[in-house]
């Protein structure tokens, strides 16, 4: 009993030790909390007299003048449409960055969400796929950077620096120096790595001879000296052209190269000549000979070299009546070639989907044998310019059709192929067609468009919706092909 005792009386200082513990860490944490507080208050406390002590001050000395500046207005960047194309691309995002700066965006989520308002057509409907995948979590994208990195990734074309090099190593001046000046110092700005040295050179080395004989004159040592001087030529050029010339003083001369305006002046034909008479000339007559005879005539028509003026020419009617056939020709045929266009999504990559178009036309009737039946190569190979080949094509809901078409462009930049329809049973009612081609990546897929240009037998023929249905249904079978194999 005695031993159950100490062990519960053990216990129970045990209990009050744990407890007094307990509560002693309680109170230091208690302490610490109130010392911060009272610190708080004390600094708030300050802050507030100081204020305090600064309007006081301005009730004593009164009211300073200020100038209230008006609100400024911060132009708007121009909008995105997709186009592959670096300068627009980077001009884009610079002037993005620069409105969200000016108007106090910091959030990368609010960038985002006001970026989005500037994207139109392809760029648009790339995004529209991009938050379908950030929504299945196939993509992320979560700070201002991340969706200008998959942007440019999506639209700034592959290579774009090397071209603009090869650009600039070709570019001429063909025109005036102002223009040649802004066109070099647009693509000056396509390179960012392009040294001093080098834009000097290229700049000297596209000029005109005497411009650049007039800049090595001056000894131009950078591109801003060099550009400074060219503007002071072209300053003077356009002035000397501007100096008005002088009248011709023969003003009054006949047309025919006679001499009337100097006759006039001298009085000659008030006292013509006298030459004594006889039995066998009248000496007026043969005053008049001589003065016919003193400059030859100088007509001479330019349309069928005869003498007499061009106004009088027996061939000038029959000549403007051909170039009146020719323009009204021509007007004509440019008003009756039309265009139609379809365009679509499709899950494929652009690359994949092009190279199968451009190098593997001859699996067209295993990749889409519901609307391709047969193919024939008639001449070249199937991935080159100019080969020719023979379709069998399904159109108009089970209609057999053959189509005579030469592979007539490829470009494989702009993923494009011009097909140039010359045979078949198309052309019965259609004078020229051509199908184009072109994909564009967007997001994890691509789009599709197709453009054909044709031009009508007659008004009479329907609009081509059978082959725009046959041209969709042949790009999404090969789309579905190409996801399962």
């Amino acid at each position: 009993m005695k031993a159950m005792m100490v062990k519960l009386e053990e216990t129970v200082r045990a209990e009050m030790g744990g407890i007094h513990d307990h509560l002693m860490g309680e109170l230091s944490k208690l302490r610490d909390s109130l010392q911060k507080e009272v610190h708080n208050t004390q600094a708030q406390l300050e802050a507030l007299q100081a204020d305090v002590a600064l309007c006081k001050r301005a009730m004593v000395v009164g009211p300073s003048t200020t100038v209230e500046t008006g609100r400024v207005e911060v132009p708007r960047p121009r909008t995105f449409g997709g186009s592959r194309n670096a300068q627009e691309v980077d001009n884009f995002l610079y002037g993005l960055d620069q409105y969200l700066g000016a108007v106090g965006i910091v959030e990368d989520a609010s960038k985002i969400q006001t970026a989005f308002l500037y994207l139109t057509d392809t760029a648009m409907l790339w995004w529209r796929r991009r938050r379908n995948d950030i929504e299945k979590g196939t993509c992320t994208i979560s700070t201002f950077d991340d969706f200008k990195r998959e942007l440019k990734r999506q639209f700034y074309p592959e290579n774009a620096e090397d071209e603009a090099r090869d650009r600039l190593r070709r570019f001429k001046q063909s025109g005036s120096i102002r223009d040649y000046i802004k066109n070099f110092t647009n693509l000056v700005l396509e390179i960012p790595d392009l040294s001093d040295k080098d834009s000097l050179f290229n700049f000297m080395d596209g000029l005109q001879p005497w411009a650049k004989t007039e800049l090595k004159r001056h000894g131009v040592q950078d591109l801003a000296d060099a550009i400074a001087v060219a503007e002071s030529l072209i300053d003077y050029t356009s002035r000397k052209e501007s100096t008005p010339k002088p009248k011709d003083k023969r003003s009054g001369q006949a047309k025919g190269g006679g001499d009337k305006g100097q006759r006039k002046e001298g009085h000659q034909d008030d006292n013509p000549p006298k030459y004594k008479e006889s039995s066998t000339w009248k000496g007026k007559a043969k005053a008049k000979d001589f003065r016919g005879s003193k400059k030859p005539s100088s007509k001479k028509c330019f349309i069928c070299d005869g003498d007499h003026w061009v106004r009088e020419c027996p061939q000038r009617q029959a000549l403007n009546s051909l170039l009146a056939q020719h323009q009204g020709h021509r007007k004509l045929t440019m008003a009756q070639l039309k265009r139609m266009e379809c365009q679509f999504e499709i899950k494929s990559s652009a690359d994949k989907f092009f190279d199968v178009y451009k190098n593997k036309g001859y699996l067209m009737p295993k990749l889409s044998n519901q609307v391709v039946t047969d193919i024939k190569l008639l001449q070249g190979d199937w991935n080159s310019e100019g080969s020719c080949r023979l379709w069998h094509i399904v159109v108009d809901g089970g209609k057999i059709e053959s189509v005579k078409e030469v592979f007539e462009k490829v470009d494989d930049t702009n993923r494009t192929i011009v097909y140039k329809i010359v045979g078949g049973e198309v052309m019965d009612a259609y004078k020229t067609w051509r199908s184009i081609l072109n994909v564009t990546p967007m997001g994890s897929g691509s789009l599709v468009k197709w453009t054909m240009e044709f031009e009508k037998q007659n008004e009479s023929i329907p609009d081509p919706v059978k082959y725009g249905e046959f041209l969709t249904v042949w790009s999404k079978n090969v789309d579905a092909y190409l996801l399962n194999a």
